[in-house]
């Protein structure tokens, strides 16, 4: 209701590609921001973030290269180098934090294909209606800077 809610109204965290065609569909004026990172980039974050929410439950011990190697479904989002490169992130002490970060992506990307969603929203929606930024190349500042100039 515009009355109670007026616009412009901001969801976050549309991520499914059902869920972004829901939302195109019934929502004709709205407009995406898609902010990408690749998931070994969305990894590093996570260690970096120390947000309480931020939880998963994944057995304790091992190296970091065999621990990663073990969680059930990595193969499917990370290919061997860059499973390689995570471990050599933290040292052994810290394999376990690393592995229960990793295990949050590959616990998304179960439920998400961001690729298919944002495909979705390329497809069906013309550029005025839908920026894309790859947060891996930009700083927060650039990204707003950009938000800020594409909205108006």
């Amino acid at each position: 209701d515009p009355d109670v809610w007026p616009p412009p109204l901001v969801f976050d965290g549309l991520r499914g590609r059902e869920e972004v065609a829901y939302a195109v569909d019934h929502l004709p004026r709205s407009r995406f921001v898609v902010l990408h990172a690749p998931d070994e980039v969305r990894v590093r974050r996570l260690l970096g973030r120390g947000d309480a929410f931020d939880q998963t439950a994944v057995p304790a011990g091992g190296d970091a290269l065999a621990a990663l190697r073990a969680l059930p479904g990595i193969e499917a989002v990370f290919d061997a180098g860059e499973i390689e490169r995570l471990a050599a992130l933290v040292p052994a002490a810290d394999a376990h934090e690393l592995v229960r970060q990793a295990a949050i992506v590959v616990a998304e990307r179960r439920n998400y294909d961001p690729a298919a969603a944002q495909t979705y929203l390329a497809r069906h929606l013309p550029p005025e209606r839908l920026l894309v930024v790859d947060t891996a190349a930009a700083d927060a500042e650039t990204v707003a800077r950009r938000i800020a100039a594409w909205w108006t």
